[in-house]
């Protein structure tokens, strides 16, 4: 009996071990939503000082639609973009050392390549 228990535990921790999010840490130019950065980095008291420190509501919807930079150090640029409500957008391929944007966001060129 105490047996079945243990092993029940067990696998209910190993489970576990496999569901948890894998913490974030900042590196140097990557941008991250507010969301990902409290959800797996840890970052809650940094961006509400950042906010507070623009004269933003710390508990405001820039908690999570901001876009925050990470310097080399690990820590935040005092600064962010205000990506408009829930616009910003995790990364959807799914490796955290590439960061976050904010939907909507152009990465290319309207204009046809002249050099070719």
């Amino acid at each position: 009996m105490v047996k079945t228990i243990f092993s029940a535990l067990a696998i209910l921790a190993a489970i576990a071990s496999l569901t948890t999010a894998t913490p974030i840490k900042c590196n140097n130019a990557t941008e991250y939503c507010g969301a990902t950065l409290i959800d797996r980095g840890g970052y809650l008291v940094d961006i509400r000082t950042i906010l507070k420190n623009h004269g933003e509501d710390p508990d405001g919807p820039l908690l999570k639609d901001g876009l925050f930079c990470c310097k080399e150090d690990g820590k935040l640029e005092n600064g962010f973009t205000n990506c408009g409500e829930n616009k910003c957008r995790g990364n959807e391929r799914h490796y955290p050392e590439t960061g976050d944007d904010c939907h909507g966001q152009w990465h290319g060129s309207i204009l046809p390549d002249i050099d070719k």
